[in-house]
């Protein structure tokens, strides 16, 4: 008798053990950074909480690259913060999630504002079916007229996506179901599909609704939350090209500057017509404007730096300055 019950004590240990693990099972989310000009993040980071429990942080002490692993529960709501440094233009990284799937990717010139920016479902296996609308391409802003309703999916589940449909709105207006159909969409694979149907946009401020249905033909997926987007739009009678200014502050006492003088230069020769504005704003020397050089003065922390467009400070060496242009001029004035 006393045997047997040690047996059954064991047998209860074991199972209630069990139990413990599954619903404490940990999986890796790794991020992966860069720095376009290999001085680190100078004091920027992601912090990584699972509700207000902080797992981790991740940075850049120096140099162009670096990985951080950071072990998260499975199924954990994760959220990720920003905080901000200096030269946040220089800093891009990848979030990737316990299967292995890339959940945000931030490019250079594109770091979110401080605060929490992101929040994920942390999975740690695959199998399943999960169709994740993962992106909406339209325009912020954009002429009137008819426009198309883009979107962009991944499988993030074992098993393979052979159809699923799509339907959008305007305002509550829907508008006729879009199918897609003999599809094989692997595991991590995407896929962009364009509605049939173009959205006719009026002139003022609009909200737009993609969302993905009947997957496979059968409903819902295991996970309905990531299969919407939406944005707000605003629609224009016309738009125009879009200039571009950037303000530099320099000097010719500045042992650095020459590099700005290449940059400028460079883009003034590469961008020719006038979207491109590049003004060397002089400090100390005899070029100076006085009222001039104090006004750039309280937008840079340093020479040689400048502002483009009075908004973002980026670097005037070509490699920072030419994909900031390009950026800012996809901008709708």
């Amino acid at each position: 008798m006393k045997k047997r019950i040690l047996l059954l004590l064991s047998l209860s240990i074991l199972l209630s053990f069990g139990q413990n693990s599954i619903l404490s099972a940990q999986c890796d989310i790794i991020i992966d950074m860069e720095d376009s000009y290999g001085d680190g993040w100078n004091g920027a980071s992601i912090k990584v909480y699972d509700g207000s429990n902080l797992l981790g942080t991740a940075t850049v002490s120096s140099g162009y690259t670096s990985s951080t692993t950071i072990s998260a529960p499975e199924m954990a709501e994760i959220s990720l913060k920003w905080t901000a440094g200096s030269y946040p233009e220089e800093c891009g990284f990848t979030v990737t999630n316990g299967i292995g799937i890339e959940v945000y990717v931030c490019e250079f010139m594109e770091s979110p504002d401080p605060g929490i920016f992101f929040s994920f479902i942390n999975v740690c296996s695959s199998v399943g079916l999960d169709l994740n609308l993962i992106d909406f391409i339209i325009a912020p802003k954009v002429a009137v007229g008819d426009q198309e309703i883009v979107g962009v999916i991944r499988s993030e589940r074992d098993t393979p996506i052979t159809s699923f449909d799509a339907i959008y709105s305007v305002d509550g207006n829907y508008s006729e179901v879009s199918t897609f159909s003999d599809l094989n969409i692997e595991f991590n694979e995407s896929f962009q599909f364009t509605h049939v149907q173009l959205a006719n946009i009026e002139v003022g401020d609009h909200e737009i609704v993609l969302t993905i249905e009947s997957i496979n033909g059968q409903g819902n997926d295991d996970n309905p939350d990531n299969n919407s987007l939406s944005t707000q739009l605003l629609c224009v009678n016309e738009i125009f090209t879009k200039n571009v200014v950037y303000e530099e502050g320099t000097g010719t006492w500045c042992g650095w500057c020459p590099r700005g003088l290449v940059g400028l230069n460079t883009m003034a020769h590469d961008y020719p017509g006038g979207s491109w504005i590049g003004i060397g704003v002089h400090n100390g020397d005899p070029m100076k404007v006085t009222e001039y050089d104090n006004g750039i003065g309280t937008f840079i922390g340093g020479y040689p730096s400048g502002v483009m467009n009075r908004e973002n400070v980026f670097d005037p060496g070509l490699s920072t300055l030419e994909p900031a242009y390009l950026a800012a001029k996809q901008e709708i004035p």
